[in-house]
């Protein structure tokens, strides 16, 4: 009985180890020698999220429901449970004097941010800038490995991870 006590719930708050690979390769991590593979300067940041909230990938937010806590954990996820299947829509000429008029110079293979959403330059032409809006990682199947190392109770962490995931700080 006391071993379901263990195990988390939807809607409540977890502080989450992590690391998600594409290829066998790590995109992104909260544990410190994986993320120096992917960023040598890289700061470890505490990662809380609350079941169940889509605060995390859906496929990595639905393994965690039912999980206990301590225990490493590994899934695979298929691009519709993670970051999305690639899609032809959000591939857009857009004209060039989008980018004068935010003070950008696009070169071909770089990432811009327009209102919230990163895009890629794949090509320019002329007056024309072909962008891809599609996260870098969709269409792509993911591993996670994971820990969850503990419940939070702390009503000021809670809110704390509310604002990170919702305004992208805390103020």
């Amino acid at each position: 009985m006391s071993e379901a006590k263990n195990n988390v719930k939807k809607g409540e708050f977890i502080e989450l180890k992590y690391t998600g690979y594409t290829n066998g390769e790590p995109f992104d991590s909260n544990i410190e020698e994986d993320l120096k593979k992917i960023d040598k300067e890289g700061k470890v940041k505490r990662t809380i999220v609350c079941v169940g909230e889509k605060m995390v990938v859906v496929g990595l937010d639905k393994a965690i429901e039912g999980k206990e806590i301590g225990k490493e954990y590994r899934i695979n996820l298929k691009p519709k449970e993670a970051f999305g299947e690639r899609r032809r829509e959000l591939v857009r000429i857009l004209p060039l004097s989008v980018f004068s008029e935010k003070k950008i110079n696009p070169r071909q293979g770089g990432v811009y941010v327009f209102d919230d959403a990163v895009a890629r330059v794949i090509a320019i032409s002329g007056g024309r800038v072909t962008t891809d809006f599609n996260s870098p990682l969709s269409g792509k199947e993911i591993e996670y490995k994971f820990v969850i190392e503990n419940k939070v109770e702390d009503v000021k962490d809670k809110a704390e991870a509310l604002f990170e995931f919702f305004l992208r700080f805390v103020p």
